[in-house]
């Protein structure tokens, strides 16, 4: 079947849309879609991208099993930009400690002999590289998952949101904001909050679950049998793609109408 189309969220995008708007200008900074699982977070993200004009966009996600790997999120970012952007391959080279965080060295950084002077280093040459990646085309960079970050991941993103102020560079998290998700680590949860301009995500209305609904059985969102009503019940299957993904129950829904779960991540990729 074809996809299901992108519904609601209105005032989130005009908000995202304002924020890259401003970006373009050359004054970004961070936005975090927060929400329960399942709550439409990445979708809303995924269709924030499309009307990102003029911007080159990347993805990058934190799974929970990588919790543990000290800044694995911005290892797999920094490469991508490093080969596809000859200007940001100069500020690497010319830093020892990005070099050891793009090929995987950074425990090593971290046990340095001045580990806070190498995290500072850090956070200031990985500055520099992502200006210059914003030089010539405005970027827009989404973290997926950010509850699910290392420590040392989320410590970069806070401080890299600064430098988003003047710069064309729109970064934008999703992440849960629920407290059993930011167990152990509510100082970080608060500070994400006090830096990041935060876009919650509730509840689909009504009219707009109805059209899902309609759009996913082909036929109206309540049809009719000998006169009488049907029940139609909406599932919000609890993976990543939340509400934009229902996946329809009915007593007389085909079981053909439903859209499969994505297992993976978008690749990164850059809008037109």
């Amino acid at each position: 079947m074809p996809p299901l189309p992108f519904v609601g969220r209105r005032d989130v995008l005009a908000a995202i849309a304002d924020a890259a708007a401003r970006a373009r200008h050359g004054h970004g900074g961070l936005l975090a879609l927060t929400g329960p699982a399942g709550a439409g977070k990445t979708r809303t993200a995924e269709e924030a991208e499309t009307r990102a004009e003029g911007f080159r966009t990347l993805w990058t996600w934190c799974p929970p099993e990588a919790s543990g790997s000290p800044f694995r999120p911005w290892a797999r970012l920094l490469r991508e930009l490093v080969a596809a952007d000859p200007d940001c391959a100069r500020p690497l080279h010319a830093s020892p400690p990005l070099r050891a965080l793009t090929e995987g060295r950074t425990a090593r950084l971290l046990r340095a002999p001045d580990p806070e002077g190498a995290r500072l280093r850090l956070t200031a040459d990985t500055a520099d590289l992502l200006r210059a990646a914003a030089a010539a085309r405005p970027l827009l960079i989404v973290l997926d998952d950010l509850h699910a970050a290392d420590p040392s991941s989320l410590r970069l993103l806070l401080e890299l949101a600064a430098t988003a102020r003047n710069t064309p560079l729109l970064l934008l998290a999703t992440a849960r904001d629920d407290d059993a998700a930011w167990t152990g680590r509510t100082a970080e949860h608060a500070e994400l909050l006090r830096r990041a301009r935060t876009l919650p995500l509730g509840p689909l209305t009504r009219p707009d679950i109805a059209r899902l609904l309609a759009a996913a059985t082909g036929g109206p969102a309540t049809p009719h049998r000998g006169g009488r009503p049907r029940r139609v019940r909406t599932g919000c299957a609890p993976h990543r793609s939340g509400p934009q993904h229902l996946r329809p129950s009915a007593r007389s829904t085909p079981s053909t109408a439903r859209t499969p779960d994505r297992t993976a991540p978008p690749a990164a990729h850059t809008a037109a």
